[in-house]
């Protein structure tokens, strides 16, 4: 059985009958993308989802589902017995706490002002796409 201290990103519900429910926890998740390098910025006004690598490479999500796929793999590589797994997978794609709403501008954002670098790299891959 899952135990709840172990999932930081969502909490479980147990019921008299032995069954349980998931509920997510919007801001454990984008946390956990945002460690795994998923970003968002404004750039003239316009809202664009990148993802920076270890080395610090730039590439835009072009697809909001990216987000999603992102966040079932991270869920798909957790320790855990494949029944549970599994289960939290199904909840995820029901409940989608991914939503393209004010939550990831809020948790996804690094700072208000984006580097140069960082426009320059975005500017070049919306050329080259």
């Amino acid at each position: 059985m899952i135990q709840a201290k172990d999932l930081k990103f969502v909490t479980i519900e147990t019921f008299k009958n032995g069954s349980f429910k998931f509920h997510f926890i919007e801001r454990e998740v984008y946390g956990i993308l945002k460690s795994l390098g998923y970003r968002f910025v404004r750039i003239e006004r316009k809202p664009i989802l990148y993802f920076l690598d270890v080395s610090s490479r730039i590439r835009i999500l072009w697809h909001f589902h990216e987000l999603r796929d992102a966040f079932a793999d991270y869920i798909g590589q957790l320790d855990l017995p494949i029944k549970e797994r599994d289960e939290i997978l199904n909840t995820f794609y029901a409940k989608r706490p991914i939503k393209r709403n004010g939550l990831i501008e809020l948790y996804l954002t690094d700072s208000p002002e984006p580097s140069y670098y960082l426009i320059e790299e975005i500017k070049m891959q919306r050329i080259k796409d």
